[in-house]
């Protein structure tokens, strides 16, 4: 059930990131414009390639399954995936262009990670993915954003 409220909260804030974004980029970063370009074809299509590498993560991590203590780390990286791919391309493309995320990423792959496995860690609590959904947007928007600000600066 966790896993299926974690996937839900995702959609649900994929509608509300543009406001979100909107909301603290006019509060806190009214110099940072944004540039993203992304076609609902290009997001269900990342959706297909992400989900499609999730299952491959599933298929391949089956031998880890049957050994104590390290199933708990094999059975949430495929979720963990999907979880920090969707956030960061929701977050980015809202942000910035396909070219400019991709790049971002590269050079802040450390950063976003440690970010999001922070937030899936807290959605692993029940009931929690319910509830701060918004705020995994506002946590990852501000990394992005204050990561902009800076190397403009």
């Amino acid at each position: 059930m966790v896993y299926v409220s974690i996937f839900i909260s995702l959609i649900v804030i994929g509608f509300l990131t543009p406001y979100i974004l909107s909301k603290i980029r006019d509060k806190h970063y009214p110099n940072i414009n944004f540039y993203g370009n992304i076609t609902i074809l290009g997001t269900i299509w990342y959706l297909i390639k992400t989900i499609i590498i999730m299952l491959i993560l599933f298929i391949a991590l089956i031998p880890f399954y049957f050994i104590p203590v390290v199933n708990i780390f094999a059975i949430n990286l495929p979720f963990y995936y999907l979880f920090h791919k969707m956030l960061n391309f929701d977050v980015g493309t809202t942000i910035l262009n396909t070219h400019d995320v991709k790049e971002f990423q590269t050079k802040n792959t450390k950063n976003l990670r440690l970010r999001t496995l922070k937030l899936y860690l807290l959605s692993m609590i029940p009931f929690m993915s319910l509830i701060l959904p918004v705020y995994y947007i506002v946590y990852i928007g501000h990394g992005y954003f204050s990561t902009i600000d800076n190397q403009t600066v």
